[in-house]
């Protein structure tokens, strides 16, 4: 159990990077409106996000789905 947690956390960090690195330089993904409709999926009747279509609401999905739709502004 500990060290799926710990691949867990790393496998967040690394997103938080890549999405610090992509706001900082100014940058969007190439097709902006499959990623929203990707989002869009995995969102569930209860307001929150799973990290995947199907999964339940956590908070790292629906921190990173808020986020990313933000950044898409």
């Amino acid at each position: 159990m500990k060290k799926m947690i710990m691949i867990t956390m790393m496998i967040m960090m690394m997103k938080i990077m890549i999405m610090i690195t992509f706001m900082m330089l100014k940058e969007k993904p190439k097709d902006v409106a499959k990623l929203k409709e990707f989002i869009a999926k995995c969102r569930n009747k209860d307001g929150g996000y799973g990290v995947a279509p199907g999964q339940p609401s956590n908070i790292s999905g629906t921190y990173f789905a808020s986020i990313v739709l933000y950044w898409l502004k």
